[in-house]
């Protein structure tokens, strides 16, 4: 799947998912200036490349089990999977403290509910303050994640006195099993 992004006329990128080989950098700039860097690489290799990662629960269960395991202790009340909910888990991976957002999608996925959750999925991560956030994405919306982790980037600091801090992504292209 290809796909072209052109956001507000701000950006533009031609991140190809899944990446064919390999793993491949992409260096945007943001209309106030900013660099943002995003690394598009065809497999999750697991945890560890990250400080935190942005997922739902079906990838959950299949690529960061440690959560999937936590999340199941978790009450309904508290996430169900209901589009727009979202909850982090903090696992300790090695040394290192290890945010897990996973997002909510609702019954019915389509470019606007996944749209909205991994832009939400990604503001919840950057409350952990990581210098990388790895999104586990595929399909034929993947290019909705990726225009969502743009948008949710996008911090305007003109009247702000503390300024946001840097964040990379990893962006996974995960294939399904065929």
């Amino acid at each position: 799947m290809e796909f072209s992004l052109q956001i507000w006329y701000d950006y533009s990128i031609d991140p190809v998912l899944p990446v064919k080989s390999g793993k491949r950098d992409e260096n945007i700039t943001k209309k106030d200036g900013v660099k943002m860097k995003m690394t598009f690489v065809k497999n999750f290799p697991g945890m560890g490349e990250c400080d935190a990662y942005v997922l739902c629960p079906g990838c959950a269960k299949k690529h960061i089990p440690e959560a999937a395991a936590l999340l199941d202790k978790v009450d309904e009340k508290r996430f169900s999977g209901k589009a727009g909910q979202t909850i982090a888990l903090n696992l300790v991976h090695g040394d290192k403290l290890v945010t897990v957002v996973i997002i909510g999608f609702g019954d019915k996925i389509d470019e606007n509910s996944f749209a909205k959750a991994y832009a939400k999925g990604v503001k919840e991560a950057k409350k952990a303050k990581p210098a990388t956030i790895g999104v586990i994405t595929g399909g034929p919306l993947a290019g909705k994640a990726v225009e969502s982790i743009i948008l949710a980037d996008n911090v305007y600091e003109t009247h702000k006195t503390e300024k946001a801090d840097k964040v990379d992504y990893i962006i996974y292209g995960v294939e399904e099993d065929e």
